[in-house]
């Protein structure tokens, strides 16, 4: 079991503190025992440091290593998805509908299934 979060953005005002990240990932790995994995491109790398940091190294950092097709598998398998906008849930999705009523998509007034 685990929860894949794409910590990125290309915007940086759509980008949520890495410390917010940490902080909900550490509480769904805890409550829901299961580990934390991060994803997105070559472009959410530092961003993604900057969340495996604040966890100490507790998650797998697939930032940049994946394509499309390993994200979308990724992201099936996970028990939640999550990210700032609905984006990489909308990709990763692909037509199952649980995937993308079960994601957190985080908004700036805090975060909701």
């Amino acid at each position: 079991r685990f929860v894949v979060a794409a910590v990125g953005s290309k915007s940086d005002t759509k980008k949520w503190p890495a410390e917010k990240y940490a902080s909900l990932l550490r509480r769904l790995m805890r409550e829901q025992s299961c580990s934390g994995v991060l994803v997105g491109d070559t472009h959410d790398k530092e961003d993604a440091a900057l969340v495996y940091s604040a966890l100490d190294g507790n998650a797998l950092d697939l930032t940049g290593q994946t394509d499309f097709s390993a994200l979308v598998r990724t992201i099936g398998r996970a028990c939640l998805p999550m990210c700032w906008a609905s984006g990489m849930i909308s990709c990763g999705a692909n037509g199952k509908r649980r995937i993308a009523r079960s994601a957190v998509s985080l908004c700036s007034g805090g975060w909701m299934p």
